[in-house]
């Protein structure tokens, strides 16, 4: 499994995520090309080779002409779904959001359908965001791990004022979360940082047993006293050991696979079901419902028609999800839906282990999930979205593609 662990030694934020994949090999041209999908007016970004104390890293500067932004978060989402970017990409940019919002509510003691965003939602962080996704899809990252981050200290301005560091919403953001002040009067970690971290990263702690194949460096824009630079090692982690070296997420809630125990050649873990009857709801507004389940983090959602009292016909709506994410995702459930009560219960999950490899097929390349049981490959299942659009693309059935696809996958690997 390709990983990316982040030495945060002098904090985190999403440019320095940015100039890291950068500096690591992320090909500019088309990653820019990629982010033009988003639609977004009169801004550009730009990179370049910095040193800070001596260590050569990319800075990424993002300029925009727009005022100061007072977006919601359904503006924002609106950007990305509309945007003709990889659903992945989509989804976990939407996550990150979707807990900024979260955070930010919860200070101002709001909603997060009414929460403003302003730096947050300025078109520097919709991209330094939705670009660290892109680039970590981009690069074939499927897990991201990070060291305790630091915060730094003293007061930062922003649009209410000056604020403690760390700012309130980094503050919200990090919990569960190991951080720590530092001697450093500055803001090392901010909220763009401390979100993407929280809500991407599976585990906290030293570098995970791993074959470093890059290590490189994300700068910030100030001189401090330490370098201001955040630094990445990429390669292939040893996941056999992967539970014994980083802080489980089960504390912060965002990865149902942080720390696995092989039984009997299949990875367990624990999952929240949530459950709600439904018998008074239009059912065109499930679609709505799934979306913003799955927004927040659910790893699965599903409906089923049942029979209630009196022989009413109802719909059971399940969720399964990471423990940690229970009450999130029961809010959602209540205000997108017409229940009264959400039933859960935690449980333990046996599942194959999984690995995405992509495979060249006469129509373009398809991104194929391996199940494995022990070292033996008992599924595998090509990635509809990427079928889909060759389908589109060439005139075929999305079917006959699938198994092109699975057909190259057997072939790639007897």
């Amino acid at each position: 499994m390709k990983v990316i662990y982040f030495d945060c030694f002098a904090g985190i934020c999403g440019s320095m995520v940015l100039g890291a994949l950068l500096d690591a090999g992320l090909p500019f041209g088309e990653f820019k090309k990629e982010l033009d999908a988003l639609g977004l007016e009169n801004w550009d970004i730009s990179h370049e080779k910095v040193k800070k104390h001596s260590i050569s890293g990319t800075l990424v500067r993002v300029t925009s002409g727009e005022k100061q932004p007072h977006r919601h978060l359904h503006h924002i989402t609106d950007i990305i779904n509309k945007s003709s970017l990889d659903a992945r990409v989509k989804e976990d940019g939407i996550r990150v959001f979707t807990r900024l919002a979260e955070a930010e509510a919860k200070i101002h003691a709001t909603t997060i359908e009414k929460i403003h965003f302003h730096e947050v939602g300025a078109i520097d962080a919709i991209v330094d965001i939705v670009g660290s996704v892109l680039g970590f899809r981009m690069m074939g990252i499927e897990a991201i791990y990070s060291s305790p981050v630091p915060t730094g200290n003293g007061f930062v301005k922003c649009a209410h004022g000056l604020m403690p560091v760390p700012a309130p919403a980094t503050a919200e953001l990090l919990q569960g979360v190991p951080h720590q002040p530092s001697e450093i009067r500055f803001e090392l970690t901010t909220p763009t940082g401390a979100a993407l971290v929280s809500t991407l990263a599976r585990g906290f702690g030293p570098r995970p047993p791993m074959q470093t194949e890059i290590v490189s460096y994300g700068s910030g824009e100030y001189d401090l006293d330490i370098p201001n630079l955040l630094r990445a090692y990429i390669g292939e982690l040893d996941e056999s050991s992967v539970g014994r070296a980083a802080v489980g997420r089960a504390a912060v809630g965002r990865a149902a696979d942080a720390s696995l125990a092989r039984i009997e050649g299949m990875e367990t873990d624990r999952v929240l079901l949530l459950q709600a009857n439904i018998d008074d709801m239009n059912p065109e507004f499930f679609e709505a419902a799934f979306d913003a389940l799955y927004a927040a983090g659910a790893l699965e959602v599903y409906a089923a028609p049942v029979y209630m009292k009196k022989n009413r016909p109802a719909t059971l709506l399940s969720v399964l999800a990471v423990p940690g994410d229970g009450d999130r995702l029961r809010e959602i459930l209540f205000r997108q839906t017409t229940t009264l009560g959400v039933r859960s219960r935690e449980m333990e999950r046996r599942k194959l282990r999984r690995e995405i490899r992509e495979v060249r097929t006469e129509r373009g390349t398809v991104k194929v999930k391996l199940g494995f049981l022990g070292e033996e490959i008992l599924q595998i299942a090509p990635e509809y979205e990427d079928c889909k659009r060759l389908a589109g693309e060439t005139g075929v059935p999305a079917r006959q593609v699938y198994e092109e696809a699975k057909h190259a996958a057997r072939n790639s690997l007897s």
